[in-house]
């Protein structure tokens, strides 16, 4: 994704009638709730819940193991976030699982970088550990992507860290995750992730946070929703005009997608009639 100037960006974030976008499209959103969302218009005739069923959805499962990734896959999924330890909230896999998979396949995976599970702001040594993280990944040609996140200790996001993290990658794309719930100003926030060069950002804020962040982001960063995304409540995401969905798919098992649940999930995503 090609960089721009920050403060371009930084002014277009901060101009009264973007704030006035902003606010009005979370307070506008709402209004969705009491009839189907494709039927509701806000922003002054702008229909922002039409489902853009001309476009193919992309649907990521996090995966806690080789035979989740797989079973994920035989599901009908198309991409797989590859991920260590659901208790911590997920960490970097061990270097191991990637003999399991295909070259084809870990093309297909999107790889946690995150060496343990404490919280996401990273010491010097922490850093180091996953820029060679990444450059394993990398030069051994071990994923398709690589998901990461550094915040600074006043709730911002660290794009000191993160354009190392970036460089590191030499064009393997990246997607900053879900600490992105814990950045204190999230306009500012994504300002900064697109300045930094993140091509997606999977973020589990709620539906017209997401549709908000969604429009101020524009074709410059892909706003990938995930947090709690189950066949019951994905209609509202792909009828919000979401390309790109991620969800665990897990019901009762800590580890492992529920089989029905994908399968639900799956045909959600490719019958576009079912919500439409």
């Amino acid at each position: 994704m090609p960089m721009f100037a920050h403060q371009k960006f930084q002014d277009q974030v901060r101009h009264p009638s973007d704030q006035a976008l902003w606010e009005g499209m979370v307070r506008g959103f709402g209004a969705c709730s009491s009839r189907p969302l494709w039927q509701s218009k806000v922003l002054g005739g702008i229909d922002r819940c039409q489902p853009e069923v001309d476009q193919p959805m992309i649907l990521e499962i996090c995966a806690y193991s080789p035979s989740a990734a797989r079973q994920a896959w035989c599901a009908g999924a198309d991409r797989v976030e590859l991920c260590d330890s659901p208790s911590a909230g997920g960490i970097s896999p061990p270097s191991g699982w990637f003999s399991e998979f295909s070259p084809a396949d870990r093309q297909r995976l999107v790889v946690m970088v995150r060496p343990d599970g404490g919280g996401f702001v990273y010491s010097a040594f922490q850093l180091d550990q996953m820029i060679a993280s990444i450059t394993w990944l990398r030069e051994n040609a071990m994923a398709g992507a690589v998901v990461f996140g550094a915040l600074t200790a006043d709730g911002e996001v660290d794009c000191v860290a993160c354009r190392r993290l970036i460089q590191a990658a030499q064009g393997l794309p990246c997607v900053f995750h879900r600490a992105f719930e814990q950045v204190r100003d999230h306009r500012q926030g994504l300002a900064d992730l697109i300045d930094c060069g993140f091509q997606r950002l999977l973020c589990g804020l709620s539906l017209p946070q997401l549709v908000a962040l969604k429009s101020l982001a524009g074709e410059r960063l892909t706003i990938m929703p995930g947090g709690g995304i189950r066949s019951h409540n994905v209609s509202a995401y792909l009828a919000a005009g979401f390309t790109e969905i991620h969800s665990s798919a897990r019901l009762h098992a800590p580890c492992l997608p529920d089989e029905s649940e994908l399968a639900k999930l799956v045909h959600c995503v490719r019958q576009p009639q079912v919500w439409a």
